[in-house]
């Protein structure tokens, strides 16, 4: 079940090697030499509005697969959750009973599939941060610019990128990001406390 993360990997992957693409773009101030006066303009202008209409596609992309992958996250997730939960278990098991040669296999496990599970928010994050970088690179690119249409044109692509972010949210509540994997453990481990607790309500019983 864990490697039908595998698809999503690719589409979050794609989407920030686009999105750093796109970032590169907007810092980008190289032109052809034969491009001079008011014509040099004319191609900053362009080259600026060929990367905001990119910027939209790329968005659009996101908007028509994001309630597809949402339900799938959501169901891996669910999926792998009492597996995590158990390997957590199995590791403070064979940790009092003194079984060293389990505990590694069992932590390998643990690493492999968390590794698989949360590589999607850790890429979500990073096209994140690559958004907040296109905001920073618009911003100081309209502060330095001398030429008004140039400068108009710079402003609407800022304004509208930051009317619209990459966000990426689960069932639009749990945001896809590195704080989603820390909730996720911290579920699990909260869990594994009340297993223990009743597993040592249970023994007192017993005995």
């Amino acid at each position: 079940m864990v490697l039908a993360t595998i698809p999503n990997i690719l589409f979050f992957d794609v989407t920030y090697e686009r999105m750093k693409s796109l970032r590169l773009a907007f810092e980008s101030t190289n032109l052809n030499i034969s491009v001079i006066g008011k014509n040099q303009i004319q191609h900053k202008i362009f080259n600026v509005k060929s990367t905001f209409s990119a910027y939209k596609e790329l968005l659009n992309l996101c908007n028509k697969t994001s309630k597809q992958m949402q339900i799938g996250i959501l169901g891996i997730l669910i999926a792998n959750y009492p597996n995590i939960v158990l390997f957590l278990y199995q590791v403070i098991i064979v940790y009092y009973e003194k079984k060293w040669w389990m505990i590694i296999q069992i932590i390998l496990q643990i690493v492999n599939t968390l590794t698989l599970l949360f590589t999607p928010a850790i890429l979500s994050e990073l096209i994140n941060m690559e958004y907040e970088k296109i905001c920073d690179v618009l911003n100081r690119k309209i502060a330095a610019c001398n030429d008004a249409s140039l400068r108009e044109v710079k402003q609407r692509a800022y304004e509208y990128i930051k009317l619209r972010p990459y966000k990426f949210f689960i069932v639009r509540a749990v945001p896809l990001d590195v704080s989603m994997p820390l909730s996720f453990i911290s579920f699990c481990i909260g869990h594994l406390i009340v297993i223990l607790q009743n597993k040592n309500s249970n023994n007192e019983l017993v005995n």
